[in-house]
């Protein structure tokens, strides 16, 4: 999976900035407060899809923090990225509902074609040509943690899949004593140089 572009808007502290263009390799470079983590954070929403929604939010900082400068409007957030070599575009939003988030829309299809596989609404979803209310989608819960078919003849499943195995690091060393480099316990994290969870928030 490559993820070649990032849209956000109204979310952390990005209000409506152009479109991130990624590459092979991204380096991140500026002062103290002018997004870096956040748009890090951004990106770890994308590998949250899949399974842990809710909890992604909830551990770092809830509605407060993720709605830019505590808004009452929705964020958005979308990706442009490639599946199989098919190329794809998601896009989501989530907006306050009471003390959590709530997802209001999303939608995944073929970027080239303008063809989408999926369309939410609330708990209206379609997919491909069936529609209906799925009371089973929790609220901040995401299509690709409800729907998983391994006949999926769309590009639904496996986008989740590549979405679930997004890494994200917080730094990479390969000195002789890093861990990359020397044995770890079977009880370490299976990816050492993985991006560990914060137990608090800096995304303000």
């Amino acid at each position: 999976m490559f993820i070649s572009s990032l849209e956000l808007r109204n979310i952390l502290s990005f209000r409506e900035p152009p479109p991130f263009e990624l590459g092979p390799l991204n380096i991140l470079i500026g002062a103290n407060g002018s997004g870096k983590s956040n748009l890090i954070d951004c990106r770890g929403i994308l590998q949250a899809l899949p399974n842990g929604l809710g909890s992604y939010f909830n551990r770092r900082g809830g509605t407060d923090a993720w709605i830019w400068r505590g808004s009452r409007e929705s964020a958005e957030i979308g990706c442009r990225f490639h599946v199989d070599g098919e190329q794809l575009l998601y896009e989501m939003e989530f907006g306050p509902l009471e003390r959590t988030l709530s997802v209001e829309k999303e939608s995944v299809g073929s970027d080239t074609r303008r063809d989408l596989f999926l369309v939410r609404q609330g708990l209206s979803v379609r997919i491909g040509e069936s529609a209906g209310d799925n009371a089973a989608i929790a609220p901040l819960e995401s299509i690709f943690a409800a729907y998983r078919n391994p006949s999926d003849p769309t590009s639904i499943t496996r986008s989740g899949r590549a979405l679930e195995d997004i890494r994200i690091y917080g730094e990479f060393d390969t000195s002789v004593n890093s861990s990359a480099r020397t044995r770890v316990s079977s009880s370490a994290e299976k990816h050492p140089l993985s991006k560990r969870p914060r137990t608090t928030s800096h995304l303000r």
